[in-house]
Formats: C-alpha cells, sequence, structure tokens
C-alpha cells in the first residue's frame, strides 16, 4: 500500500468533507497554511495535548492553535471563564468591567506596556501600531525586514512570507504605491538598518519579531536587539516589537523580558487569549499612545487622532478566556514546563538526526521548536549559533514536496505540527515528547 493510499484509508472522512469544502472554499480551505496533499485532515474535538479527527484517530497536537494554546487545549479554568461569560452575554455593545481587568494584566505583565488598545487579531495589532507610528512622527515609511512575518495586511506582506525573492510581495493585490512605502533590511544585519535611516529621512518605524523572523526561524539577539533600540531613539523613529508569537510564551513579559529590550510599541495576540478568536492588542508608552485619546481639541480629535473602531475588540468570551489564561501564566508554572519539554524535544530529535547522519537539526528557543531540513548543521546545543551562521534564504527555503511527505507520515504515526514550527505547551508531557522521537525516527528512516 503506497503511502496515499494508506492515508486515504485511515482518514477517509476527511476525504469526503474536503470534497464537500471544494465547492464552497478555494482550496477546500480557511487558512493558506493548511493546504497539503492529497487532502488536509478534518479534526472533530481536542483536549490537552490531543485532538481527534472525523475518524477518530487520535492526535498529540504541535500545531497548539497556531501557538496560541500555551495551557493546551480546553484548559479548564479558560473552558469555565468562557462558559461563564457566554451565560452572561456575548456582546454587550458597550464597556464592561472584565476588558479593564485584562488591561490592568497586560500592562502588569509586559514592561514596556503603560496603556493598551484590543483589536480583534495579530494582524489588526500591527496595522494599528504602524498607524500610530507614522502618527507620532509624522512620517511614512517602515523598514522591515526580509522574510519576516507579520500578518496579511498590504504592508506586512512586502517582503514576507516563506520564500525569497523578498523584493516581490508575498500576494498579489498589493499597490505600488504601497510597496514604495516599505523599506528592506537583511535580518540580523543592524548596520544594514542603520544604513537605510541614514538615506531616509522619512521613516516612522522599525518593524521586528524580536524572537526573530517568522516564529523565530531567522534567529535574533540581545545585541542585535539593543542595536534597533539605540539607532531608533537616535533618529527619531518608533521601534515596535511583533510579539504576537512571543508575547506570554518567551516570558510572562515576552521577548522583551527575556532580552531586557524595550520598544515603544508591542503588537500582542495569540498566547494573550488563551487560544479564542479575535485576540490582538497594542500596547506602549502613554506618549504614543495617546495618539488614540480624545482631548477636546477641534484640530486635534479631527485632524491628527488616530481612529480605530473593531465590532469584535476586546469580545467579552474573548476576554474571560484571556483573563484566565494570563492569571495562570503570571503564577509562574506553565513557560518553564512548556520550554523543558521543548528543550528534551529538541535534544531528542538532533539525537535522530544524529544516529541517521541526515542533514537536519531542530533549533529554537523557548517552548519553539523549529526544524531545519536538508541543511549541514551542527547539533544541539550549539546548532542555533550554526544556523545564525547560514545564509536566511537559505533558512527559509521551503520544499514543499519534502514537507507534504514529512507531515503525512508523521500523522500516520498520530503526530500533528505545523510545518514551520512545533508549539509546546502546558499539556503536553514526557510520554509525548517519547512518542514524538520515536514517531520522528521512523519517518527518517523511511525518507532519508
Amino acid at each position: 500500500m503506497s503511502l496515499e493510499e494508506e492515508f486515504k484509508k485511515r482518514l477517509p472522512s476527511s476525504e469526503k468533507l474536503f470534497r464537500r469544502a471544494l465547492r464552497v472554499l478555494p482550496d477546500g480551505l480557511t487558512h493558506e497554511v493548511y493546504y497539503m496533499r492529497p487532502y488536509p485532515p478534518f479534526m472533530e474535538k481536542a483536549a490537552g495535548a490531543r485532538k481527534w479527527d472525523l475518524d477518530s484517530n487520535e492526535y498529540i497536537d504541535y500545531w497548539m492553535g497556531h501557538g496560541s494554546l500555551l495551557l493546551g487545549h480546553c484548559y479548564p479554568d479558560v473552558v469555565q471563564a468562557v462558559r461563564e461569560q457566554v451565560g452572561k452575554g456575548t456582546h454587550y455593545g458597550s464597556c464592561y468591567p472584565l476588558e479593564v481587568e485584562w488591561a490592568e494584566l497586560v500592562t502588569s505583565m509586559v514592561p514596556s506596556a503603560k496603556m493598551i488598545r484590543f483589536t480583534a487579531s495579530g494582524t489588526e495589532a500591527v496595522m494599528l501600531a504602524v498607524k500610530l507610528a507614522r502618527a507620532f512622527t509624522g512620517k511614512d515609511k517602515v523598514i522591515k525586514l526580509e522574510g519576516g512575518f507579520h500578518g496579511w495586511s498590504d504592508y506586512a506582506q512586502i517582503g514576507g512570507g516563506l520564500t525569497p525573492p523578498y523584493d516581490v510581495p508575498a500576494s498579489s493585490g498589493i499597490p505600488q504605491e504601497v510597496r514604495n512605502t516599505v523599506l528592506l533590511a537583511r535580518p540580523g544585519d543592524a548596520e544594514a538598518a542603520l544604513e537605510l535611516l541614514r538615506r531616509h529621512h522619512d521613516v516612522a518605524c522599525v518593524l521586528v519579531e524580536p524572537g526573530g523572523g517568522l516564529v523565530g526561524r531567522l534567529p535574533s539577539s540581545r545585541e542585535y536587539l539593543g542595536r534597533l533600540r539605540w539607532m531608533t531613539q537616535k533618529y527619531g523613529v518608533v521601534l515596535i516589537f511583533d510579539e504576537v508569537v512571543t508575547g506570554f510564551r518567551y516570558a510572562p513579559g515576552g521577548c522583551q523580558e527575556y532580552w531586557g529590550v524595550l520598544p515603544d510599541l508591542t503588537c500582542l495576540g495569540k498566547v494573550m487569549a488563551g487560544g479564542m478568536p479575535g485576540a490582538g492588542a497594542v500596547a506602549g508608552n502613554r506618549e504614543i499612545m495617546s495618539f488614540l485619546s480624545r482631548k477636546g481639541d477641534i484640530e486635534w480629535d479631527r485632524y491628527r487622532r488616530v481612529e480605530h473602531h473593531g465590532t469584535f475588540n476586546a469580545a467579552p468570551a474573548t476576554v474571560a478566556a484571556g483573563v484566565a489564561t494570563l492569571r495562570v501564566i503570571k503564577s509562574g508554572a506553565a513557560i518553564p514546563e512548556a520550554d523543558r519539554l521543548a528543550d528534551r524535544l529538541r535534544h531528542g530529535l538532533n539525537e535522530v538526526f544524529r544516529t541517521h547522519g541526515v542533514r537536519c537539526c531542530m533549533y529554537g528557543r523557548s517552548s519553539l521548536v523549529l526544524p531545519l531540513l536538508n541543511h549541514d548543521c551542527e547539533l544541539f546545543p550549539q546548532c542555533e549559533r550554526a544556523v545564525c551562521s547560514l545564509d536566511y534564504r537559505l533558512i527559509n527555503r521551503f520544499d514543499p514536496e519534502v514537507h507534504a511527505s514529512l507531515r503525512e507520515r508523521m500523522l500516520l504515526q498520530g503526530i500533528d505540527f505545523f510545518p514551520v514550527a512545533m508549539f509546546l505547551s502546558f499539556a503536553h508531557s514526557d510520554d509525548d515528547v517519547e512518542r514524538t522521537v520515536q514517531a520522528w525516527d521512523n519517518t527518517v528512516k523511511a525518507m532519508k
């Protein structure tokens, strides 16, 4: 039986539903990264570190809600909070107490956050942060890093995506006028960003993922971020950290706490709401955040203030989940345990690669485990340093055939993971790690 035949035999209900989906959804999907051949698995339920498809196949889950489920699926405190809130109301169309508590929690945990405005997604948070930076500086251009991911807005998709060339946007439909406002710098090269600041006097902000571009695949460092902090202050430019992935994961205060480098504005999402939809926020210093506030002055309120709407900003059920999640994270147990399991998984998988003599490695920080396939790489724990020495265009080279075969084989062994990164959670266990290492060992034997 071929790999595809075995896959279809095990997941017949997913194939049937996929054929229905193709009639009403482009590619039969609701998200770009779900694409796979012959078809993606359709899930029915989840709990802890597990999920089950329509045919009751069980999987250890390393997608973890695209990284939003640091506590795992259906964490009891989160479920109870959402259940109680839905019984009280899903949308008041007005202010309510819990949103203030959520804001107080975030600003007490994130070092640079003095004020916060909630949005309905991480993409929206980036859009608002850039707008605030432009309003504050009176300038238009954005410096971002090649290969960095900041959502799907026009500005974010310039220089973004899995594969070069980065001078071509990751999507069609982006006007040339928008492209002209975005300047691209090489990741990890502070001097390249500095040269752009010297040559262009109309830069409003530098936008960066402090954990490293594309979920950390392009590693960052304290020295690099510190250099960006210095140069943005020198040139009067707003430094924006996109912590949608790293916020409340690297540390309770995110990457800025982990590295000890503070930005002017921080974009948040994912973990902040415990896996509930509508999670996003911009937090920052009072001076910049005040551009969202009214002053009762006609000139300011009409022409200088940043106007921001959003029907589902701080939606009650989302906020309830967020408050419950952040209380657990703030208590201190979740992040160290997820980090410990990620260290163990990285080490175990690098031992598999070394045993079989294949040119692959696992790297990453905190609870992120990142695969680098088909590249010579010094093995753990030095692999992060070896990855830094590679051309970042090679790190981001994505072979869809290899990843499709890899994911298909892993699904058949009860493991599901995001092809670019594996997210560990508080709900995973040492047994999960052992089973995952064994599944990778079997897969490497079959694919090497």
